[in-house]
């Protein structure tokens, strides 16, 4: 075998491993693959000494990764749109969870403005029926008036009998002076009459 023999077969083994390595996709990106098909395209292009056949394999390598490349930027173009469209999906998912979590502050807004007027509204019944027990344990209106005309006939009673009481004790005080009066005078007749008798004994 030539030594141009040799290189070829050399060069033909590593294509092969490269292809192997192109189309099973071993951690090699798109700019890598680009690179390397751009490299094995030069390296085509640069052989020399090849017979026609081992050119066309080398040409149906290239034919191959361009294949492969083309198909991995499909892929990746398709693995691009559906990333978009999860992306898309959970933009809407998050925006209605928004829009639900928005709902959810409206009803608890709402709910505890409820809470609050209930509340109110039950310190309002427990003061109505704190009022309304009050109320019926007054008597009612009948008996209450009933009730009424007696007290105020009893003060005129007690107003007629004040009257007559100031009546009789005025007259009473009216005879008290006069006898009083009476005393005084009769005190003094008899005062009098002493001293002209003492006067005329002494005569």
């Amino acid at each position: 075998m030539s030594d141009s023999e040799a290189g070829a077969s050399h060069i033909s083994d590593e294509e092969v491993f490269r292809r192997k390595l192109m189309m099973d996709g071993e951690g090699m990106g798109d700019d890598r693959k680009i690179d390397t098909l751009f490299s094995s395209f030069i390296q085509w292009c640069d052989a020399q000494g090849q017979r026609g056949e081992e050119i066309a394999d080398g040409y149906e390598r290239l034919l191959a990764q361009l294949d492969h490349l083309k198909f991995s930027s499909q892929m990746s173009a398709e693995r691009h749109r559906a990333s978009a469209r999860e992306i898309e999906e959970l933009d809407e998912i998050l925006t209605n969870m928004e829009k639900e979590v928005a709902e959810e502050k409206k009803v608890i807004a709402e709910r505890h403005l409820e809470l609050k007027e209930a509340k109110k509204a039950r310190l309002n019944k427990m003061k109505y029926d704190a009022l309304g027990r009050i109320i019926s344990s007054l008597p009612d209106r009948k008996n209450s008036m009933k009730q009424l005309e007696r007290i105020e006939g009893d003060i005129k009673t007690l107003k007629l009998q004040k009257e007559a009481l100031q009546k009789q004790s005025d007259e009473r005080e009216k005879h008290l002076r006069l006898l009083l009066t009476a005393t005084h005078e009769l005190k003094y007749k008899f005062r009098k009459e002493l001293e002209d008798w003492e006067d005329a004994v002494s005569d």
